[in-house]
Parts: structure tokens; C-alpha cells; sequence
């Protein structure tokens, strides 16, 4: 019996894929320091209309071209939390303290859109659990980065190759990790 009789290999349809992006089903990424950049962002009030997203682009390394996902609920008064994070996406940016402590600010995409971006990414730890991702001050991702060591997950043990970070034990020869003082820290800061 043939069951090819019915198949129909002469269809033809018409549309439109300009501008589109094939799915490739992302790329898994370890997790690690990554320097980005701010490639979309938009409120989607079919879903979540006091809720902005967040796309960000890796723009170094084996990952550069990958592309992560995040997004900060909009501040619903003066107290509201939320404004901290909003402050850790500014201060990873590029904004300087001076700029950012001037008063009330103005936010929206074109704040944001193509500038350059410092986080941690840690991809879930279960199929059904949630990544992390934070935003970070270039100096603090500079000085975390510098002395990371991934956790193992499932991420990693799937084959996914880990990213390396050298430890670097700057001029006074103290590394920073879980016995660095405060000190040391603030030298590596430039804050002494």
C-alpha cells in the first residue's frame, strides 16, 4: 500500500518574512559575566502592561549573538522597590551616579536601546525552574568576573562548556574571594 497517494507537494501560499529572525531555539549559555547590549525592549499589554522586556544580545565571546530575556515591572509610586533594579539596569548602562541622582528621570526605550550592558546569567537549575540575571555596575562586573568560578547545573552538565575566569590577585596579591577583606575590595574598586 502506498502511503505517499495523498500527499500534496505542489502547494504554494504567499507571505511576508522581512525582517524576521528564524528560530534557532537559543543557544543554552553557561552561566557567567557577560558584556551585552540592549537590542529591544517594549511593554506587552496583551500580557503584562506594567511590565517592561528586556532583550539583551552577548556581544563577546563563544555566546556573542546569543540573546537573553528579562524584564522590570514599572514603579507603581515613590517607595516602590522595583526602582532599584531600575537603578542597577542605569548604573550597568553607563549612567554615572551624578546623572542618575539628579532628580526624577524620564525613562523609555530610547534611554536604553543599544547601549552597552554588564550582567550574570546563571541559566535555570531545573527544566521548569527560571534563570537569573542581573544587572551590574562595570566595575563591579569587572571585579566578579574577574575572580568567578561556576556553580555546577544542569546547564553545564548537559555540555555546555563553563566560561573560565583567571583569578586575578591584583597589585597588593589578594585575590577576591570569600577571604578578601574590606580593603581589598574597595582598592580593587578604586574607593580607598
Amino acid at each position: 500500500m502506498d502511503t505517499n497517494i495523498n500527499l500534496d507537494r505542489s502547494f504554494s501560499f504567499a507571505t511576508n518574512v522581512s525582517g524576521l529572525q528564524a528560530p534557532t531555539g537559543g543557544q543554552a549559555m553557561p552561566e557567567g559575566y557577560y558584556k551585552t547590549v540592549i537590542a529591544d525592549m517594549y511593554v506587552n499589554p496583551e500580557k503584562n502592561a506594567n511590565r517592561v522586556i528586556i532583550k539583551l544580545k552577548v556581544t563577546e565571546g563563544p555566546f556573542a549573538g546569543s540573546t537573553r530575556t528579562t524584564g522590570l515591572n514599572i514603579p507603581k509610586s515613590a517607595e516602590d522597590k522595583v526602582r532599584y533594579y531600575w537603578r542597577g539596569l542605569l548604573e550597568s548602562a553607563g549612567y554615572t551616579p551624578s546623572q542618575l541622582d539628579a532628580g526624577e528621570l524620564s525613562l523609555n526605550a530610547d534611554t536604553f536601546m543599544n547601549r552597552g550592558c554588564f550582567i550574570y546569567y546563571k541559566p535555570p537549575e531545573t527544566e521548569d525552574g527560571y534563570d537569573t540575571l542581573r544587572f551590574l555596575p562595570p566595575n563591579i562586573w569587572e571585579v566578579q568576573s574577574a575572580d568567578f568560578v561556576p556553580s555546577e547545573n544542569k546547564a553545564q552538565s548537559s555540555g555546555a562548556a563553563p566560561l573560565k575566569a583567571t583569578i586575578n590577585a591584583g597589585s597588593n596579591g589578594a585575590a577576591l574571594g570569600s577571604t578578601a577583606s574590606k580593603s581589598d575590595i574597595l582598592k580593587r574598586l578604586g574607593m580607598n
